[in-house]
């Protein structure tokens, strides 16, 4: 990786004749030269919000080396306090989702039927109504298999203890827990 200098930028970065490269700085991680065929920009490539990223700071001839620095800086100094450099909102960390979330998110990303999301709803919010403010990273294989323990045990409504509703809660438990992470929500690998 070269040290991005202004005479490195100026006049050894040469323009390729299709496509683009990217000259990665030595000294700031993520700080980089994107050269196409017609111009110099400055970007910043970063992974957050589950996603590679690369945003443009600017031309280089419109900005400064020194400055756009800076703003890489700046922008790695909003991505670890864990807002989006961009929009300014909060990014979607896997800790901070909490199991109420992902069942909003889940409801919002799929084509349920108004029978099934119901059944869901009652499923989640009757046997793990206790969980719904927990990030759900949080949410141990030991938690999952003691609520299925009770689940199993504890009377229904007819005074006979319920299997069947134990493993559709979980069925319900283990659909949101596993929703794809594209969709804002974590894969849980326990």
């Amino acid at each position: 990786m070269p040290k991005l200098t202004k005479h490195f930028i100026d006049i050894e970065i040469e323009y390729p004749s299709k496509g683009y490269r990217i000259y990665r700085d030595d000294e700031l991680p993520g700080f980089a030269v994107r050269v196409t065929k017609r111009s110099k920009s400055y970007i910043l490539e970063k992974r957050f919000d589950g996603i590679n990223r690369r945003i443009t700071i600017g031309k280089c001839s419109s900005i400064t080396l020194e400055a756009a620095r800076k703003q890489a800086s700046i922008m790695l100094g909003e991505i670890a306090k864990g807002n989006d450099p961009i929009t300014g909102k909060r990014i979607n960390d896997k800790n901070d989702i909490t199991l109420g979330e992902v069942l909003e998110v889940f409801f919002e990303k799929k084509n349920l039927r108004p029978d099934t999301k119901r059944n869901y709803f009652y499923a989640v919010n009757k046997h793990f109504a206790d969980w719904l403010s927990m990030p759900i990273t949080s949410i141990t294989k030991d938690m999952i298999e003691q609520r299925f323990h009770d689940l199993t045990i504890a009377p229904n409504r007819l005074g006979t203890s319920s299997h069947g509703r134990a493993n559709n809660a979980l069925k319900k438990l283990s659909a949101l827990i596993n929703l794809h992470p594209t969709d804002s929500a974590p894969m849980m690998n326990r």
